[in-house]
Parts: C-alpha cells; structure tokens; sequence
C-alpha cells in the first residue's frame, strides 16, 4: 500500500506541476504564443511562493494518502471532530476541481 501512496504522490505533483501551473499561466495571462508561456513559467517557478503553495497542496494528498488507520480496536473515541477532516477534504477536492473547470 505504502509503494502505491508514493506513485499516486508522484503522479499528483507531476499533475500539478506540469499541467496545472502552465494552464493558468496560459489562461490567466492570455498569452498567445509559446514564447510568453515560457517566459511566464520562468517568472513562476523562480518564486518562492510558489513553491511554497504547491509543497502545501501536495503535502496536504500525501498526509491523506499515508494515513494509516487500524480499525482492530472497537468503539474509538475520536481524537478531533469530523469537521476538521470534512474541511481539508473540501478544500483539496475545491482546488482539483477549480484546475480541472
């Protein structure tokens, strides 16, 4: 299971990095040729806060992937309320499906 986590991790930041990024570069500043898209990507990944954004949205599918639960025991009593849970499912679901549209 831990070997697939890792793959589904790769393949996510390779999604998001590859893909998502250059879109809205594309879209967002309306650049017709390729000569501004690499200009714009260069702009881009020399920031640091884009990588900081991008380390937080993939470290945030590698927690969800890595998380490991052990349903041996009955009756457990939950740690943090299920909201939380809800919340960053949401917003990680959000963010994929605003890239995708």
């Amino acid at each position: 299971m831990r070997k697939w986590a890792i793959v589904i991790t790769g393949f996510y930041a390779a999604i998001l990095l590859l893909l998502i990024v250059p879109g809205a570069i594309f879209w967002g500043d309306s650049c017709s040729n390729w000569a501004g898209l690499i200009d714009g990507l260069k702009d881009v990944y020399r920031e640091w806060i884009s990588w900081i954004l991008t380390a937080a949205v993939i470290g945030g599918q590698a927690i969800l992937l890595f998380l490991s639960v052990d349903t041996s025991q009955k009756r457990l009593k939950p740690r943090t309320h299920i909201l939380i849970s809800c919340a960053v499912t949401g917003l990680l679901t959000a963010l994929l499906t605003s890239a995708a549209v």
